[in-house]
């Protein structure tokens, strides 16, 4: 007890060779991964301001790579998201929580909950989740959440992100936890930013409330994969989105097959020299949320989740990368190196190993990397050539640690100028 405390001390403090020591400590004692990775969850979950951070989704992909791993090589399988766990909740204090709302068979709290959710009423929400985990109703409120993140498309992917790495902690684990990191997750949802809400998305909304209902089908097929994926890297909204309306209504599967290829086509083809542009706020960050996102969606499709919160997720993501080609190079990154399965781990190694020496970009390339993993785990023949290709040009030209020229030309447009820093997405 005394090693958690002095570990979640420490994370918030930003002592991290004490919080390392923390968890050695806390190994030492009997942790084992999956409970040294929740230390970390709790503190994330506790102290984020707005929410679940990158710091949850890190630990995550820690704890994976750690499978069948003990002692030192587990422990530096976590280090990484413990210091963007340190990072993001720095010096916060404890997120006021809403009390559990009681739940019986009478009330229908998953109505009461979406309306809540819809209008921003965090504590309301909150209790009511509370309540319904407090009486174990885990399936239920895992799928009251996973319709809130298909609602909106929010703040580049992230709470759909999240929700399925917490998802399946959760499954694997036990439900011990669903309080505090459900509870997290929800306010990461309340909070975050409805992109689908905001102006450029304007004609999309009009095309999807435009859009005839789908006639049923279970058949499943890949035609029309590739047609998807060149329509988001070469089309205009409306050839785009007649393509994916067709491919959504006929197999939801082959559509998000189709938006992952076009998003390991757009990495691919991203213009790293706007990475040294000060004048300009896109950079890799940016192009890593398609990727991130699409694998995401599919994941979500595979959870056999509610065609409808499908479909939406779907539209979501396709304006989501639509929005991505200004940010193109016309020349596409070269084909991967031949001797995959041992470039693919080392990737996977690389990505752990701190090269940038700021946790955000850290953070972006382990789930990055994972994703560009999974997604040439899942694709097939060139598909799976151009996630490989998408990940080694990531790697090939690796995010800026830090770029002070444009902080100081945001703060100086904003400031100066009176205005908002120049973005080409869409």
């Amino acid at each position: 007890l005394t090693a958690a405390a002095n570990l979640a001390d420490a994370v918030v403090d930003r002592r991290i060779g004490q919080a390392v020591r923390e968890l050695v400590r806390l190994q030492r004692l009997g942790a084992d991964n999956a409970e040294l990775a929740a230390q970390l969850l709790r503190i994330d979950a506790r102290h984020g301001r707005y929410g679940t951070t990158h710091g949850s989704a890190v630990v995550l992909e820690g704890l994976q790579r750690a499978a069948g791993q003990s002692g030192k090589p587990a422990i530096l399988c976590l280090i990484p998201g413990l210091v963007m766990v340190s990072e993001s909740v720095a010096r916060l204090p404890s997120r006021e929580r809403a009390e559990p709302i009681a739940i019986n068979d009478r009330n229908d709290w998953r109505s009461d909950f979406a309306a809540a959710v819809e209008s921003e009423d965090l504590a309301r929400a909150e209790g009511l989740l509370r309540g319904a985990l407090a009486a174990r109703q885990y399936d239920a409120a895992l799928a009251v959440l996973a319709t809130a993140v298909a609602d909106h498309f929010l703040s580049f992917g992230h709470p759909l992100i999240y929700h399925l790495k917490l998802r399946a902690f959760l499954f694997e684990n036990g439900f011990a936890d669903a309080d505090a990191l459900l509870g997290a997750h929800l306010a990461g949802i309340v909070y975050g930013t409805r992109h689908d809400t905001l102006p450029p998305w304007k004609s999309w909304r009009r095309r999807v409330a435009g859009r005839a209902a789908p006639a049923p089908s279970a058949a499943r097929s890949t035609k029309g994969m590739d047609g998807v994926a060149e329509a988001v890297v070469h089309g205009d909204e409306k050839t785009f989105f007649a393509s994916l309306a067709e491919a959504v209504d006929r197999d939801v599967v082959a559509a998000a097959s189709g938006l992952l290829l076009g998003a390991c086509t757009l990495m691919r083809r991203f213009n790293t020299d706007l990475d040294d542009d000060p004048n300009c706020q896109d950079d890799w960050l940016n192009i890593t949320h398609g990727l991130t996102s699409a694998v995401a969606v599919c994941q979500f499709i595979e959870a056999s989740y509610p065609p409808e919160a499908c479909r939406k997720l779907l539209f979501h993501l396709g304006r989501f990368l639509h929005g991505m080609q200004p940010l193109l190079s016309p020349i596409a990154a070269p084909p991967p190196s031949a001797a995959w399965a041992e470039r693919a781990e080392a990737l996977r190694a690389a990505s752990f190993d701190d090269p940038s020496g700021r946790p955000i970009v850290t953070a972006h390339l382990i789930k990055t990397t994972s994703a560009a993993l999974w997604a040439a785990e899942h694709l097939q023949g060139e598909a799976a050539m151009a996630a490989r290709a998408a990940i080694e040009h990531l790697h090939a030209h690796p995010p800026r640690p830090f770029h002070a020229a444009r902080l100081l030309e945001d703060a100086w447009v904003n400031i100066i100028d009176g205005s908002v820093p120049t973005s080409l997405m869409r």
